[in-house]
């Protein structure tokens, strides 16, 4: 998956699915948690620069997503919303 991501548009998707943002030294916690369970704990960089490759594609697993770039590509660029991703988690088994 050669996806892109830069660190506004990691904070626009953890925002849109209601993620709580924790910013602590270096990096940021990232978490979500749906119904009473935790969905995903990440970190994000404080930089600002486009976040590797390497660790978008860990992103993107956090977030269970991994298996469809087109998912991916609909969470980062807006069309996907909150319910749209509680709804994949559910097909996913993860909700």
């Amino acid at each position: 998956m050669g996806l892109t991501l830069t660190r506004a548009q990691a904070i626009q998707m953890f925002k849109k699915i209601g993620a709580v943002i924790d910013e602590g030294g270096c990096h940021n916690k990232v978490s979500l948690e749906i119904e009473g369970k935790k969905v995903f704990m990440t970190v994000l960089s404080r930089g600002t620069k486009e976040i590797p490759t390497g660790t978008a594609k860990s992103i993107f697993r956090e977030l269970c997503l991994s298996n469809n770039v087109d998912h991916c590509i609909e969470l980062r660029n807006c069309p996907m919303k909150r319910n749209d991703y509680i709804g994949l988690l559910k097909q996913a088994g993860v909700l």
